[in-house]
């Protein structure tokens, strides 16, 4: 700006050159013989003329070199700014939008219930629809299923009175109070004369939690390092908040957050890397915590009656409290008299 300063610095002393001589002639100082026009032209002529043309000058100079300045301006940081402004708050917006409405279309294509409402006509508000999904275990892809079991409640009675050398084949009043009592007063070993098998599906997460229970219970788990099929993902319907009072857990409060696209990059990456003959013992470094896995799970009656007690809980995570939910839920129909002696309290399913 220097250089076209020095570059039109003519035009200022021109146009202040006619202004110092038109405020002397407006006082009647006697220097009109300076300007030719004193000649031809009236003193209120000859003003007008003077003001015009040191105007017309000074106009010259501002748009010589201010507005070039203006318009580097407006280029170098306005420009940047609106076109920043636009970005942020029209066009990604909106594209959010545009891509909430391709993935709400393809869920309606794939169920079309999902637009209906409800029989009375309500509208239910998408943070109780929320809630009432995170309070029901059926909408999770975690499930628990009986492969086998041994013994009944009548096995428990007996290799309870075996120190007496006697054994049942039917059982009466007297059995489920022996039951009772010998859950009550901490005789663990007679319910560790049964075993259970489970199928369990679950978050990897999950299983870790459960992992911890080790006395009476066999594990053998599904492992990446052999299998390469496309792993599936745990993905919440709302995400729980932390809880003030409470090192370790989460409140009630829920939000929206989606992880669609870090489940999607995490599985590309994952199918990239085969396809590179990478060995799946090191590609699966890469899969979240949110992978399901698969694993068997044996014990004694006793074994799952302490991962129930532990997690069935308040303070336990909710989603290993589906686990051990479906738990309680097998074992009690394999073992009813044993299980309610140790839970005598109804157990919420939907909790």
């Amino acid at each position: 700006m220097n250089q076209n300063i020095w570059k039109y610095k003519w035009v200022g002393v021109m146009a202040f050159t006619i202004l110092f001589i038109n405020y002397f002639h407006l006082f009647e100082i006697n220097i009109y013989n300076f300007s030719i026009l004193y000649l031809l032209s009236s003193k209120i002529e000859l003003t007008i003329i003077y003001t015009c043309g040191s105007l017309f000058l000074l106009l010259l100079g501002f748009t010589q070199i201010f507005i070039p300045e203006m318009i580097r301006d407006l280029s170098n940081y306005v420009l940047p700014i609106f076109t920043n402004y636009v970005i942020n708050q029209l066009v990604i917006p909106n594209q959010q939008i545009f891509m909430a409405g391709v993935r709400l279309g393809e869920e309606v294509n794939a169920n079309p219930n999902l637009l209906r409402l409800p029989p009375d006509n309500n509208i239910v508000f998408e943070e109780e629809e929320r809630d009432i999904r995170i309070e029901n275990p059926l909408n999770t892809n975690m499930q628990v299923t009986t492969l086998d079991h041994m013994g009944t409640d009548l096995t428990i009675v007996n290799a309870a009175r075996c120190s007496f050398g006697k054994k049942k084949e039917i059982m009466d009043k007297s059995d489920e109070k022996l039951i009772k009592f010998l859950a009550k007063h901490g005789h663990w070993s007679p319910f560790g004369h049964t075993s259970i098998q489970f199928h369990i599906k679950a978050p990897i997460f999950v299983t870790r939690q459960l992992g911890k229970h080790q006395v009476g219970l066999i594990w053998n788990e599904i492992s990446r390092r052999y299998v390469d099929s496309d792993p599936e993902f745990y993905t919440p319907t709302a995400w729980r908040l932390r809880a003030e009072n409470v090192k370790q857990g989460s409140s009630n409060e829920t939000i929206k957050y989606s992880i669609d696209m870090h489940n999607k990059a995490c599985l590309d990456i994952y199918n990239d890397m085969l396809s590179k003959n990478i060995a799946p013992e090191m590609a699966r470094m890469i899969l979240p915590q949110n992978m399901m896995t698969e694993f068997w799970l044996t014990g004694s009656l006793y074994a799952f009656v302490r991962i129930c007690k532990l997690r069935l809980s308040p303070d336990t995570q909710w989603e290993t409290k589906q686990i051990a939910l479906q738990i309680a839920a097998e074992c009690k129909k394999l073992y009813p008299i044993s299980w309610n002696a140790f839970f005598s309290e109804e157990i919420e399913t939907t909790s």
